[in-house]
């Protein structure tokens, strides 16, 4: 009977409670995936590649690299399956790429949340983006097959932040 009560009480409480607002998600950064909602965690969501299910899960900050640590971002066509694909190709910095490196060693296991562009655009496993930061290699996104010109959107929006934030 006392759990009931107490169940009851949060759930009023957190009736009672504005909701709280989704702050915007940044120009470009990498976030590290959580498996359940944590306290701290926020939640996201994104279409797969082939455009037939939605992505969803939670990240926590801080973000491993942020808009910063882009060296050079492009709109590309990038090949799933046989098929061309929008996509999105980013460089880091020294810094940046020594950041993934460090980040994603402690976590290798584990997946990471990619922002594009203020949108959830995708997600890399940690060993792949450990490599990247290691071998200092280009990150390849690919974006789902019917967003049609949303890689040149994104890429118009990051770099308008760039040069905001190089200013």
């Amino acid at each position: 009977m006392r759990h009931l009560f107490f169940t009851a009480l949060f759930w009023s409480i957190a009736a009672a409670m504005p909701a709280e607002e989704k702050a915007p998600l940044p120009a470009f950064a990498i976030y590290r995936t959580v498996e359940v909602a944590a306290p701290n965690a926020k939640e996201f969501s994104f279409r797969s590649a082939d455009g037939t299910k939605d992505i969803t899960g939670w990240f926590v900050e801080p973000p491993l690299v942020t808009l910063k640590d882009v060296y050079q971002f492009n709109a590309v066509a990038v090949e799933y399956g046989a098929r061309p694909c929008p996509g999105l190709g980013v460089r880091f910095t020294n810094p940046g790429n020594r950041a993934l490196e460090i980040a994603t060693k402690r976590y290798e296991k584990a997946n990471y949340f990619i922002v594009a562009g203020g949108k959830p655009v995708g997600q890399i496993e940690g060993g792949e983006l450990w490599r990247i930061g290691t071998l200092r290699l280009g990150l390849s996104i690919t974006l789902p097959m019917n967003s049609g010109n949303l890689n040149d959107t994104l890429e118009k929006s990051v770099h308008e932040a760039m040069k905001a934030l190089r200013k």
